[in-house]
């Protein structure tokens, strides 16, 4: 095919994708990753699509999640966990490259999260993509030259091309499930030495009912199915090591656990108590009721290695404003009468109507939350007149000019607010010194904010972005009090 047919062809699926209700993103010809600043806020119009895809060869991404009505894509990076997917997820439209036509699932989701799973080694396993993560579809070309296709199951088109829709806490915990399966399958030991590997699992698996025994049994059967060797005197073995284990797990008896499994497989149980939330990720240390080995030997793992850490794929950063807001606390300090408050509530109006601040700064729509507490209604009004500039006032947009200090209440009415707005990206306090707990006498100012600002890191809204001025500092510098001089 010619690069200008292969243009053509990108433009016209691109187009058809914006019809379909899905924000599209160019990327160049055999990358898997857009070149443009801030790709994830982009949100192409049909008639704008001649900018992007201009009669250069280029891949066409979707943007997940929000930007495409919560359609997401379940990737699956291991062949396991290609294999596997079908026995897990539900059915949905698929695609992928020529090779692994089958490697992507399709699911719409509303509020569904991003989540990776990886193996100690670094390899993924299994990830569930959502808002700031794009796709590359058909036609787009991966770097070693196979194309992406859509997958047609055979059947009438109207089921061939639907997206299935879900919960997302059931995506993730299937997601996980496939996710734990896989790795299982990875790290099973050749044929003729599983028996004490399934001993170990399935200890550890069943130990404080983390996993019931059906389950248990169900994800080691599924492993060993993709592993091979998967006889039928395979299978019995499985099912009465389950049923012994989970036996004499309600009896008290010793069973082999997590001490084993870490022997065999090393950094497995510490995996999979992350994902599953079993341990503290900071310290993990379990007794290994192993009846040969004559006493009970605790393994500790008290700090991940600096292996463990480059090994994951830490999410990037989301902007509430691309480059300038990122989401979590963030500090806006300064002079007086330097136009603090007319640009936190700027930033608050741009997000409430997912418009541009500070000219071009385009900025994903949300509700906002302003907490004007110095100021009255007639002055809020005013700011709110000169700052619309006679476009209508955002639906998202929400204020109060009075709010609990942080210890009497104040942080349980932001959640409060929080809880009942999913679509919330931004809570601005206006100011600090309003809502932090009173001074304590002769206490360092510096260490009081930093606690006040700890209480927010620690709630619901550390999930979004939460903007505060701080009082003014008191040499006239343009720093916060308390800082380094």
């Amino acid at each position: 095919m010619s690069n200008n047919k292969i243009t053509a062809s990108t433009r016209r699926y691109a187009e058809g994708y914006i019809k379909c209700g899905l924000a599209v993103v160019p990327i160049p010809d055999r990358l898997k990753r857009p070149a443009i600043p801030s790709w994830q806020t982009l949100r192409l119009r049909a008639d704008e699509l001649d900018d992007y895809f201009n009669g250069r060869p280029q891949n066409v991404g979707i943007l997940l999640g929000r930007p495409s009505g919560w359609v997401v894509d379940v990737d699956l990076d291991a062949p396991e966990a290609v294999e596997l997917g079908p026995r897990f997820l539900l059915p949905s439209l698929k695609s992928g490259r020529e090779s692994a036509s089958c490697s992507h699932g399709w699911y719409r989701s509303e509020g569904a999260s991003t989540h990776r799973w990886k193996d100690t080694d670094g390899a993924t396993l299994v990830e569930l993509r959502s808002t700031g993560c794009q796709t590359l579809v058909e036609p787009s070309r991966h770097p070693d030259g196979d194309r992406y296709l859509w997958h047609h199951e055979d059947g009438p088109s109207s089921e061939r091309l639907r997206i299935m829709e879900t919960e997302p806490e059931d995506l993730a915990s299937t997601c996980r499930y496939l996710a734990t399966a896989t790795l299982v399958a990875r790290r099973l030991p050749p044929v003729g030495g599983r028996h004490h590997f399934a001993l170990a699992l399935a200890g550890f698996l069943l130990r404080d009912g983390r996993i019931g025994e059906e389950n248990a049994l169900r994800l080691m059967e599924v492993a060993w199915g993709v592993a091979g060797g998967a006889s039928q005197e395979a299978l019995r073995d499985l099912a009465n090591i389950v049923r012994d284990t989970a036996r004499n797990l309600t009896l008290g008896a010793e069973v082999v656990g997590g001490g084993s499994l870490e022997e065999m497989s090393p950094g497995m149980p510490r995996l999979l108590s992350r994902w599953w939330g079993w341990t503290k990720d900071r310290v993990c240390l379990e007794v290994d009721d192993a009846p040969e080995a004559g006493d009970r030997r605790i393994t500790p793992s008290v700090f991940p290695s600096a292996a463990e850490l480059m090994a994951r794929e830490i999410p990037p950063v989301r902007w509430i404003v691309p480059g300038i807001v990122p989401e979590g606390v963030a500090l806006l300090a300064g002079k007086p009468k330097l136009g603090k408050s007319w640009l936190a509530l700027g930033l608050c109006v741009a997000v409430a109507s997912g418009g541009v601040t500070f000219g071009t700064v385009h900025v994903e729509k949300g509700a906002a939350l302003y907490l004007a507490l110095e100021d009255n209604e007639r002055r809020l009004q005013f700011r709110l007149t000169k700052i619309l500039a006679g476009a209508e006032v955002p639906d998202g947009l929400h204020y109060s000019i009075e709010c609990p200090r942080l210890d009497e209440g104040g942080v349980k009415a932001i959640e409060d607010w929080l809880r009942s707005r999913p679509d919330a990206r931004m809570v601005v306090i206006d100011t600090l010194a309003k809502i932090r707990p009173r001074q304590r006498r002769g206490a360092n100012t510096y260490q009081e904010d930093y606690e006040a600002l700890e209480a927010l890191f620690t709630g619901r809204s550390a999930q979004r972005s939460s903007t505060r001025r701080s009082p003014p500092a008191q040499d006239g510098c343009h720093r916060p009090p308390g800082r380094g001089q």
